[in-house]
């Protein structure tokens, strides 16, 4: 009769080579086989009473790769019980990143309300711990809730702290990381002080941003950084000029980005790095140029369906394309095509929701008992 102790330790064996093999699905850019075997693993983990540390690293990979598939739910909860697991073998540096990491998941999945106490959390830990990096993640987690919850100012602020820290630190990737994030909530400010048509606030704004634009542009060319690195940074940039009316430097810069997204993993990237060439298009008037970059991406409607946020931009672009090139029958057919994306990204959202309470429910009556 087998012992507990040898149906231990084969469990344990069983439960790292599930781990091996998807860290190694993982490394090979295969993220939905990744998130598949980390679960495996974790679950193998979870029938033994003792928490050991390769339940953690399984489910801060499951975490890792829901994300690349854009399952930001299943991303979420997958974080929470990381966290949990990391508290527990009182490993506080992984603990910060995966609350970080589910505020960033419920934040994409529409819930900014629900990812502010856990970002919260998070710095509240990495500060009370002394965790310089941990601090850095945390304020730039904070800040993108906060710029996803409208408050533009505190985002700002949060950023602006999360830089001069990675500055103190002296690390560069960490300061690229931080600029990457605070360019992209400085054009989600400018996108909205447009939409709600307040010019003077605007340019304000459009100012500070340019400012930070022009300190991350020292870093271009970084030689620790990856080319995917040096185009996503390329990218932001450009996003950053272009809001703040600097068309000519925004297509430059995202030219340059479209140049270094050619390898075939990359085609996501790619795609949106295309449809900011398109937005600047419609913005310098050049229609026919506009008219041939949305075509590009339509046409291409298995990519776009694997990204909803895109497809829904890009289907808004060809909205405003049709409507300046005065064809009615294209405006009709995007508009439609437009409001049946945005219902099932509202489903989306709304199960998502459930999803992410009912994960965050399970995880609080974990750690009761």
């Amino acid at each position: 009769m087998e012992t507990d102790t040898a149906s231990e330790v084969r469990g344990e064996q069983r439960c790292e080579d599930l781990l091996q093999r998807a860290q190694e699905a993982w490394q090979a850019q295969r993220a939905a086989a990744a998130a598949k075997l980390a679960l495996r693993a974790e679950a193998c983990c979870d029938r033994r009473a003792e928490v050991r540390p390769c339940a953690a690293a399984a489910a801060q990979l499951a975490a890792q790769a829901h994300w690349a598939c854009g399952e930001h739910a299943l991303s979420h909860g997958a974080a929470l019980r990381a966290a949990a697991l990391f508290e527990a073998l009182q490993r506080p540096g992984d603990q910060v990143a995966m609350l970080a990491h589910a505020a960033l998941a419920a934040c994409s999945a529409g819930l900014p309300s629900d990812a502010l106490p856990l970002a919260s959390e998070a710095l509240a830990l990495a500060t009370a711990a002394g965790l310089f990096e941990g601090m850095v993640s945390a304020l730039n987690a904070l800040a993108h809730v906060q710029a996803n919850l409208g408050a533009f100012a505190e985002a700002e602020l949060l950023h602006l702290q999360a830089l001069s820290r990675a500055r103190e630190a002296g690390d560069g990737q960490l300061l690229v990381r931080c600029y990457a994030n605070a360019l992209m909530d400085g054009v989600l400010a400018c996108e909205e002080l447009r939409h709600q048509g307040q010019p003077q606030l605007l340019e304000a704004r459009a100012q500070r941003l340019l400012v930070l634009a022009a300190q991350a542009r020292r870093h271009l060319n970084e030689p620790f950084m990856s080319e995917v690195q040096r185009a996503i940074l390329h990218l932001n940039l450009g996003h950053a000029l272009m809001s703040a009316g600097r068309l000519g430097e925004a297509e430059q810069l995202l030219g340059t980005s479209l140049q270094l997204l050619q390898a075939p993993a990359l085609v996501l990237p790619r795609q949106s790095a295309l449809h900011a060439m398109a937005e600047l298009a419609l913005r310098q008037g050049a229609l026919e140029l506009a008219g041939q970059r949305l075509h590009e991406l339509l046409a291409h409607e298995e990519l776009l369906g694997a990204n909803a946020l895109l497809r829904e931009q890009v289907l808004r672009s060809a909205l405003q394309w049709s409507s300046a090139s005065g064809d009615e029958a294209l405006q009709h057919k995007y508009a439609a095509q437009l409001q049946r994306v945005q219902d099932d990204q509202r489903r989306v959202r709304e199960q998502a929701a459930a999803d992410i309470r009912a994960a965050s429910a399970a995880v609080q009556l974990a750690l009761r008992h």
